[in-house]
């Protein structure tokens, strides 16, 4: 049974893929923070203007100016949550659809590979993902 393997768009190698993946999960709590650093000035920034805009156009005070807001950003969260709610289902067979290819490419590739070289991707694996969970709960 011969198994074809899709050409990745990016080609690196597996060693290549397991450092990225490496850099990535011991990086996780700076790229939180980063983010997390962005969408808090990105709120703030927003929040600022809003309430702004409300002083002035409808010539409320400050503390009814916040709650205008407030109510404003409640409003969208609650439209977020509704969308998110109704798209749940295409994006759980996105989801799954894509998970189901990663699990052929990867099978295709276990397929192909000797008992060596898989004893050797068992141990890395085995190796990172120990060290990772060491490190998260350190």
């Amino acid at each position: 049974m011969k198994v074809l393997l899709r050409k990745s768009p990016i080609n690196l190698t597996i060693n290549q893929k397991v450092i990225a993946i490496t850099i990535v999960l011991f990086m996780y709590d700076i790229w939180l923070g980063m983010l997390s650093y962005l969408i808090e000035v990105i709120f703030e920034f927003m929040e600022y203007n809003l309430e702004e805009i409300a002083q002035e156009m409808l010539g409320v005070g400050h503390h009814v100016s916040e709650i205008i807001v407030l109510n404003l950003f409640l409003a969208i969260a609650l439209c977020s949550l509704v969308y998110l709610w109704i798209a749940s289902p295409r994006i759980y067979d996105y989801l799954s659809d894509i998970g189901e290819g990663f699990r052929r490419q990867f099978m295709g590739f276990w397929y192909t590979l000797r008992l060596l070289e898989k004893i050797k991707l068992s141990l890395t694996y085995l190796l990172i993902g120990s060290t990772f969970i060491t490190f998260l709960f350190v």
